[in-house]
């Protein structure tokens, strides 16, 4: 029976993993990096590709309204804190040594492209004003691309989207340049997107939710996901990081899926309310991580009293400014628009996804 809700528990349990896991990678002491953590963006990748196909798949939504409603969720809070960011490397210059401030750089940030920071040569890393607001310059790039195939039929959508982003990731394998939107268009990393899409439509019919093996089945996925986790982290295998953490990623988001789908999931309020906060925490660990370091040798104490102090500063944000300026958002778009489709904003946001 088609779901009839897009809200899923075991995802909330998974963002908020996710944005830990982003979190013991900045926070593990000097010369230990724990990288597993890396998964966590993979996670977040996978599941707005699984997100976005199921919300639209139960609310059908025009091509304007669904990019609307995915700026009305995550631009706010990342347009808020990106200009913190600018306005203390104005005020306290040396309290932000490595962030330079460029007009054309900081327009492009607000605006999701993907850009060098200043003075950066076109072998460094491709980055915004706010360093973790690179995933979301891949994330918008697929609501672009989902928006404009979201007239078609599903079939042909489907279609249009692995057309899409298979074939710049191909020709991206031959590109020579350093052009950061192209590279950005073209890194296999948007293929988890496309994984997300599948493992919506799997579940959607049935794959892997079947009668007596369903259960197992599950299981069986988040097995393997986390053999694949722990196997890769200890081992020395050099690879493409869409195998290392997006492959078992995929694996983790859909045995989730099929557990939720075929039984009962537990209840973990604090797991929850992580999971709730989880693009808060995503954006504004950084900051936090960066006060402590000025206070704490990074060792394996910080790393300890940095994941708590994250997890806070997490939840202030989400309180204090996540949610105000979503909901103000809303109003604003609500309002221009007459109240059409404010129905269709609400149940946008209600998915929480970043």
């Amino acid at each position: 029976m088609p779901r009839t809700s897009s809200t899923y528990v075991s995802i909330q349990y998974l963002r908020a993993i996710a944005a830990l896991g982003v979190v013991i990678v900045h926070a593990s002491p000097i010369g230990q990096t724990i990288l597993i953590g890396n998964a966590g963006v993979d996670i977040f990748f996978v599941i707005s590709g699984f997100l976005m196909w199921t919300i639209t798949d139960i609310r059908p939504q025009s091509p304007f309204n669904f990019i609307l409603h995915r700026l009305v969720r995550i631009a706010p809070l990342y347009w808020f804190v990106t200009s913190l960011l600018l306005v203390g490397a104005m005020v306290m210059p040396s309290a932000f040594p490595n962030l330079k401030f460029d007009l054309s750089y900081a327009f492009g940030s607000y605006l999701f492209v993907p850009m060098r920071p200043p003075g950066s040569s076109e072998t460094d890393p491709i980055w915004p004003v706010l360093v973790q607001g690179w995933t979301l310059n891949y994330e918008v790039l697929f609501y672009a691309l989902f928006a404009l195939c979201l007239p078609l039929r599903p079939r042909e959508r489907l279609l249009a989207l692995g057309v899409g982003l298979i074939g710049a990731v191909i020709n991206g394998l031959s590109y020579a340049g350093s052009n950061p939107i192209l590279m950005s268009w073209s890194d296999p990393l948007m293929l988890e997107f496309f994984a997300g899409v599948l493992i919506a439509i799997a579940v959607r019919h049935g794959v892997g939710v079947g009668v007596g093996v369903s259960r197992a089945t599950g299981w069986l996925l988040v097995s393997a996901s986390l053999v694949l986790l722990v196997g890769f982290e200890l081992s020395d295998i050099a690879t493409a990081r869409v195998i290392v953490w997006g492959l078992p990623a995929a694996l983790l988001v859909w045995g989730a899926v099929v557990l939720e789908r075929t039984g009962p999931v537990i209840d973990w309020g604090w797991l929850r309310l992580i999971g709730d906060s989880s693009y808060s925490l995503y954006l504004t660990h950084g900051l936090a991580l960066s006060v402590l370091g000025k206070l704490m040798h990074r060792s394996w104490l910080f790393f300890c009293v940095g994941i708590v102090a994250s997890v806070i500063a997490g939840l202030v944000f989400y309180y204090l400014a996540e949610r105000p300026l979503t909901k103000l958002a809303q109003r604003l778009v609500t309002r221009k628009r007459g109240g059409d489709g404010a129905g269709t904003v609400r149940a946008a946001l209600e998915t929480k996804t970043g």
